[in-house]
């Protein structure tokens, strides 16, 4: 039996009799309401977390299917179903809904599978009247630290901290296990006393408590907790940190805060939770994919809008080619008609242009290409548009029947921001080229990641000129010397606190934004200073699509985002590099005019494009969301399979084949396809390449 288990009873018992409402304490509603995963598979060290849910019929549980896929249910919703459940379990308890007798042990779970979901939902008094229903004191181990942490929620919930704490003080002190499982209710513990010592102003011991708790999870419950470790301290005065950092004994604690005052903490992160529902969260959302298809509501007269007898020709022709391709493939009885316009080599031409493609019956217009054009058409096309309109690149305001389909670096940034925060990072550092698409890279990675709670502990910029990047590296790893380090703690806090040097321990991963070129000279550079164990995360640049993997061997365990199409025709595409993205983005901007109709309709609703994912986001703005590869043995391969050209395809390909200029060999790859030679921000070659 558990010592204090007859007190408990006690205390609740004589609480039961006192004429004083029960308070409500709105955050724990908010922490129950915001679930996710705490344990879903085994991390490096082999602890697992282990799972506390009753061993039922889980077909005959209400809502089952609704409240373990990660439903974007409503608080009112969520409390229905965790009343719903608790009502369950009480059920089982009551000896009334069951055929079967429950034994004495299975009434004991399912009092307390009925007092946690009671708290889920922020109904106190139900849940002390199931702490009451369990009468008999011969609990299992399991049982009796179920029990104190519903009665410690309790006492927290009526601001009686100190109790709370007492409630708690078995499972606090319990050393971390070397090997098997880690007890649920020791992550609870951890966390809820985290919260009573935050009530209680001792903020040492409750960022302790948060780093214990962090050091047991994994994945997504690793990156909650570390968030909101960060969150705590990043509350913290001046003052506060001052007195731990001079009184705290702690190292582990000392060193948080020290970290905190590096870099840049983001104020998104939100508090973690707890108690039975564990949630698998997929590392990237595919919503509801349907087969794109032409039919009725499809555009019937297409204008095509491209600068083909411009400096920009090879990319023109290369996206041309890749709608040309998808055009060819249709076989439909809604197959459109094609007009192609020149746009030539002066962008305010374009509105000439795109008058004679309305007058000549065009319902679709695909283009122009490029920022300047674009941005003029735009203009025009909000106040005079007729028909739906995409353009393929620019920055001006869009709205009502134009969209926009581009290969920005902005959205290379929220791409790898989103990996990595479904892959449970929380802290990161960005290797940024010293060029202006590096830098709008960054920019947008940074606002997104910090937005949604994470953490950068450092940007470094580098030159893609140079060869030898260690003195970047350096800065990037390792914190500075005791001396500068000692001067910026102390020119923060106001205090001398004694500290020795050593390599920053606080990093998850390094965003490298880099091409192919740069990628194989600083990957090995980062590989040397973090021991080759840090995920390291790329654009989509750092693949030219051609296989080399004697010089991209440099590039192994590089993750990236990676168009289906650049993996699919890898052996016999015409093209490689950025003409082999425009002309997916092509073949795309063919597959919109079909389905546009439909994705429009319903944000949920993807097809699967040569350039990935093609939804329609709830602004109207066209989204694509592209496969993730990795390189292994100097090969570009996907995470998750990707088929290679059909004989239909081929077909297509061999005549453009015939017509294009050779493919580069990967000897000379890099001088043709890297940035050197392409203008990013108009998504065109460079004049004179």
């Amino acid at each position: 039996m558990h010592p204090e288990l007859p007190a408990i009873h006690d205390r609740i018992k004589q609480r039961e009799r006192r004429k004083s409402s029960f308070p409500r304490i709105t955050i724990l509603v908010a922490v129950a309401m915001t679930l996710q995963a705490c344990a879903t598979a085994e991390n490096s060290s082999g602890v697992r977390v282990e799972s506390r849910e009753v061993n039922v019929n889980s077909s005959s549980l209400p809502n089952q299917r609704q409240a373990d896929s990660g439903d974007s249910s409503t608080p009112l919703e969520q409390r229905r179903f965790n009343i719903e459940r608790a009502e369950f379990y009480r059920g089982i308890a009551d000896l009334n809904q069951v055929t079967d007798e429950p034994t004495t042990a299975e009434r004991i779970d399912a009092n307390l599978s009925a007092a946690e979901y009671y708290i889920q939902a922020g109904d106190y008094d139900e849940t002390r009247r199931a702490l009451t229903n369990i009468t008999d004191n011969n609990l299992s181990p399991v049982q009796q630290d179920r029990y104190a942490v519903i009665a410690a929620y309790v006492d927290y919930s009526r601001e009686q901290y100190s109790d709370s704490l007492d409630q708690l003080a078995d499972l606090l002190s319990r050393p971390p296990p070397v090997e098997s499982q880690v007890s649920t209710q020791v992550v609870d513990a951890l966390l809820l006393g985290s919260f009573n010592y935050q009530a209680l102003n001792q903020f040492e011991a409750a960022i302790d408590a948060l780093i214990r708790r962090e050091q047991f999870l994994y994945g997504a419950a690793r990156a909650e907790t570390s968030r909101y470790i960060w969150q705590v301290i990043n509350a913290l005065s001046v003052e506060q940190k001052q007195n731990i950092m001079l009184n705290s004994g702690n190292a582990t604690v000392r060193n948080r805060i020290e970290q905190s005052n590096l870099g840049q903490i983001g104020r998104g992160a939100q508090t973690p939770a707890q108690f039975d529902q564990w949630r698998d969260v997929d590392a990237i959302r595919r919503g509801q994919i349907v087969a794109s298809q032409w039919d009725q509501n499809s555009a019937r007269n297409i204008a095509v809008i491209l600068p083909l007898s411009s400096k920009f020709s090879k990319a023109a022709q290369a996206l041309l080619d890749g709608l040309n391709y998808q055009h060819d493939l249709n076989n439909s009885l809604s197959r459109p008609t094609l007009r192609v316009y020149d746009a030539g080599d002066n962008p305010f031409q374009i509105t000439q242009i795109y008058a004679a493609a309305l007058a000549n019956g065009a319902d679709f217009i695909i283009g122009p290409l490029g920022r300047d054009y674009a941005n003029q058409l735009s203009a025009y096309a909000l106040q005079y548009g007729e028909v739906p309109t995409l353009l393929l690149g620019g920055d001006s305001r869009i709205a009502n029947q134009v969209r926009r389909l581009t290969m920005s670096p902005e959205q290379e940034g929220i791409t790898v921001a989103k990996r990595a925060l479904a892959e449970g990072h929380v802290t990161g550092a960005i290797l940024v080229p010293q060029n202006s698409n590096g830098q709008r890279t960054a920019d947008s990675f940074t606002r997104h990641w910090l937005a949604n709670g994470g953490r950068i502990s450092n940007i470094v910029n580098y030159s893609s000129q140079q060869f030898d990047h260690s003195t970047e590296l350096r800065q990037l790893f390792t914190i500075p010397e005791s001396e500068y380090r000692h001067a910026r703690i102390s020119d923060t806090l106001g205090i001398k606190p004694k500290f020795s040097a050593y390599r920053r321990a606080d990093l998850d991963f390094i965003f490298m934004i880099a091409n192919n070129k740069s990628g194989r000279i600083v990957r090995p550079q980062i590989n040397f200073f973090s021991n080759s164990d840090l995920p390291v995360y790329a654009g989509s640049s750092v693949y030219n699509g051609i296989e080399d993997p004697t010089n991209n061997i440099d590039l192994d365990q590089t993750a990236f985002p990676v168009m289906p199409w650049i993996i699919r025709s890898v052996d016999v595409s015409p093209y490689a590099g950025q003409l082999n993205m425009l002309f997916a983005m092509g073949a795309d901007a063919y597959r919109i005019a079909g389905n546009l109709s439909r994705l429009r309709g319903n944000p949920e609703l993807a097809i699967e494009g040569d350039m990935g994912l093609i939804s329609v986001n709830r602004d109207g703005g066209i989204e694509y969301q592209m496969q993730w590869a990795e390189f292994a043995e100097g090969v570009a391969v996907p995470r998750s399979p990707i088929d290679k050209i059909d004989a239909t395809d081929q077909y297509q390909l061999n005549r453009l084949r015939e017509a294009a200029p050779p493919k580069p060999t990967p000897s000379d790859a890099t001088k043709i396809y890297d940035d050197s030679n392409w203008d990013s921000r108009q998504s065109r070659r460079k004049s004179g390449s």
